[in-house]
């Protein structure tokens, strides 16, 4: 190590612990002094995220779409159909 980059490498610690011990000296943090409150990241959350509008499409989704719904006209019938599936040769298993 030459003695220009000791002299640059002892300075520059000096400023990186001085300027980050300037906040504890006075007894104020400066990263406290600038972070906002709880309620007032709240309140910029509850803008960013407005209330969800049910859509037209959705509506139209949730009243019509039989999914996990059943009416006593629907009947299921039971058949003797099985399907089968065939042996996949060269395939891996996933």
């Amino acid at each position: 190590m030459t003695p220009i980059l000791g002299v640059l490498s002892i300075f520059v610690a000096y400023e990186l612990l001085r300027r980050s011990s300037n906040g504890l000296v006075r007894g104020k943090v400066p990263m406290v002094r600038h972070t906002p409150s709880q309620p007032k990241k709240d309140a910029e959350m509850k803008k960013m995220n407005p209330t969800v509008e049910v859509s037209l499409e959705e509506n139209v989704i949730q009243e019509m779409a039989p999914v996990g719904k059943s009416s006593k006209l629907e009947e299921y019938v039971e058949t003797s159909f099985k399907p089968v599936q065939e042996k996949i040769e060269g395939a891996s298993m996933v």
